[in-house]
């Protein structure tokens, strides 16, 4: 066994190496890859290939090959792994797509009856080591790539072909690990990518959140659920027809008072809300109300006099406020009609 220090010692150079290299296109629209010698850099692998995917490390997933769809576009075949430190090809054409390596492994599909969509339908799916060796037998409706966390969602009885989103898709899903272990098992509707450790899961038409360590935080109870706004400090949900907003422990930072939201203030982190006809500003930092409620007669008047010039303060005009045009009276300031 060679001892740790040496091995880590190894792994440095070998990332090192693959940071000095970089894919590039010539003019031919192929490509291939060159390396950084001081501020300049040279071919260190000509362009040869039709597409190269993300890599990691040394190992990059690249097509040699291009087939034509039924649509008469062309999209990559002929898939295989290039090893950057010894320049070695391994043909893997059996495989209709392969994903970023994610580690140790990516994600890819192969058996497809269709592959003319964004996804290859009726394709089943595993996961491929960096010798391009089968992790486990393929047998996923879909993998949803590993992104910065350890799991993955996948898709069990779904139907590719007819979905136009992932949320279409139908069947169960679940979440796997590298190492091919189901660490969450197909029990829900959807189970999304994940984003800053959170992901949202949606069971029985409700939905919920799921940490990057396999644990329902949030249950599955909401009518809909967004991802984290605020730097990722507050996710918006809809609760009995209300909105409000959670951390990913399902402790209420907004409460469920709220009709709509209005505006995203991200600088400054505010959400403004509408509630019965009142505007509200939160701040998420604090999360304290920082704008005290206005009825909309007030705002109407600030619209109008910002807006609005002497000459055209006439009894009735027409403003845009909060995406709906209205009609105010100006004597009054009072709404007068909605309308497009």
């Amino acid at each position: 066994m060679k001892p740790v220090f040496i091995l880590l010692f190894l792994t440095a150079i070998t990332n090192a190496f693959a940071q000095d290299v970089f894919p590039f296109e010539d003019t031919n629209g192929k490509y291939g890859f060159r390396k950084r010698s001081g501020k300049n850099s040279f071919v260190y692998i000509p362009g040869i290939y039709e597409s190269i995917g993300p890599g990691s490390d040394s190992i990059y997933a690249v097509a040699t090959g291009v087939r034509t769809t039924s649509y008469g576009t062309a999209a990559p075949s002929n898939w295989g792994l290039l090893n950057l430190n010894t320049k070695k090809f391994i043909s893997l054409t059996i495989y209709d797509h392969i994903r970023q390596y994610f580690g140790d492994v990516a994600v890819a599909c192969k058996n497809a009856k269709s592959i003319d969509g964004r996804l290859p339908s009726g394709a089943k799916w595993g996961l491929l080591d960096r010798k391009g060796k089968e992790v486990f037998a393929f047998k996923y409706d879909l993998i949803i790539d590993f992104v910065a966390d350890s799991i993955a969602p996948f898709n069990i009885g779904g139907n590719i072909a007819t979905a136009g989103s992932e949320l279409e898709i139908g069947g169960k899903w679940g979440y796997i690990n590298t190492k091919g272990k189901e660490v969450v098992q197909a029990v829900y509707d959807y189970a999304g990518r994940f984003i800053r450790g959170y992901s949202n899961v949606i069971k029985s038409g409700k939905y919920g959140l799921m940490n990057s360590a396999g644990k329902e935080t949030v249950p599955c109870m909401y009518e809909e659920l967004s991802e984290a706004k605020m730097d990722y400090k507050v996710f918006l949900g809809i609760k009995a027809g209300k909105i409000g907003g959670i951390n990913g422990l399902n402790q209420i930072l907004i409460p469920f008072i709220y009709d709509k939201v209005i505006d995203y203030k991200y600088e400054e982190e505010i959400l403004v809300f509408e509630k019965g006809g009142q505007r509200v500003e939160i701040d998420c930092k604090k999360l304290e109300v920082v704008i005290a409620p206005e009825p909309f007669e007030t705002n109407f008047q600030k619209a109008f006099s910002k807006a609005a010039t002497t000459k055209a303060r006439a009894q009735v005009f027409s403003v845009f406020l909060n995406d709906v045009y209205l009609k105010v009276d100006t004597a009054t300031f009072s709404k007068l009609v909605n309308h497009r």
